[in-house]
């Protein structure tokens, strides 16, 4: 066999979903690459470490062997039609509310202002919280968490359903292994003096409940599982992943001065591989916990290499 016939066998095993990923990864990059360089730079090794988290949850998070009962399906929705029909429903409505709010939020800071909204999200960032940021982890939680679950429980959804159960075995070793890079990180920036334990410690919390239980629970919990009711796991992971990516969209257009397309690339291609890394994480361990661990880490690292 040539090598040529070997990477052709070897590229057909790869699932359509995620060759149409890495394709759509290639047309981002291609177009970072000639309108903002910087950027494109950058997703080199934000894809490469979802690849690793990616590698070690499937290293140490095997598939299990025995699948639970029907009822009992960690992060797949499961029912009758009109059950499943109405919390797809209450996906795209989420969807096409975080979609409107991070446009609105990004007209603060010379994007799309959007009228009422811009300035609803305007007042609600300037509410007095432990955060120095104008973070409102309440906001969150009530939009993304607390509305759309009880909908999605209204509707016929479980708990297991989304994603809200216990881990399996070998969750702990996977943990361990894909934080220990923020680790090293936190340490460092503490024993540089770059950051104060306290400092630190209300980034973990923000993080935690804006990143990695706000936007885990509806990434991973509601849009994920709606979608693995539909088609396979793999295109569910790379739907999901886009999806996860898309509402990064307010702010990094006035980053990208306008130019929409430019903006779009842009969250895709830094956004969309961490997305399938974490939904692995999520369908390996059958809980959101490790994403959600994951995903504030993610978020304190990105906050860290930024501090003073």
């Amino acid at each position: 066999m040539s090598p040529n016939q070997f990477f052709a066998a070897r590229l057909r095993r790869v699932p359509t979903a995620y060759r149409a990923l890495s394709a759509l990864m290639l047309a981002c990059l291609a177009a970072l690459w000639i309108g903002d360089r910087e950027h494109a730079i950058l997703a080199i090794p934000t894809a490469l470490y979802g690849l690793l988290l990616l590698g070690l949850t499937v290293w140490l998070i095997p598939e299990q062997a025995q699948q639970p009962a029907a009822g009992a399906v960690s992060l797949r929705a499961t029912g009758s039609r009109p059950s499943i029909a109405a919390r797809d429903g209450v996906a795209a409505l989420s969807f096409a509310w975080v979609m409107v709010i991070s446009v609105a939020l990004g007209g603060l800071y010379g994007g799309i202002h959007v009228p009422f909204l811009s300035a609803w999200m305007a007042s609600v960032r300037a509410t007095h919280t432990i955060f120095p940021d104008g973070a409102q982890p309440w906001h969150s939680l009530a939009t993304e968490v607390l509305i759309p679950g009880a909908l999605m429980l209204a509707c016929g959804a479980t708990l297991r359903q989304l994603g809200v159960a216990r881990t399996v075995r070998g969750t702990g070793g996977a943990l361990l292994a894909c934080l220990a890079l923020p680790i090293l990180m936190s340490a460092f920036t503490l024993f540089t003096g770059r950051i104060s334990l306290a400092a630190l410690g209300l980034a973990t919390l923000r993080s935690s409940i804006n990143a990695g239980f706000s936007e885990e629970f509806l990434a991973r919990g509601i849009w994920l599982s709606q979608l693995r009711a539909h088609v396979t796991d793999h295109w569910a992971l790379v739907i999901s992943a886009t999806m996860f990516a898309l509402p990064h969209l307010g702010g990094t257009i006035a980053e990208e001065r306008g130019n929409i397309l430019l903006a779009v690339a842009n969250v895709i291609a830094l956004n969309a591989p961490i997305g399938v890394a974490l939904g692995m994480l999520a369908l390996r361990s059958r809980s959101l916990l490790l994403p959600g661990a994951v995903h504030t880490s993610l978020d304190v690292m990105a906050r860290l290499t930024g501090a003073h």
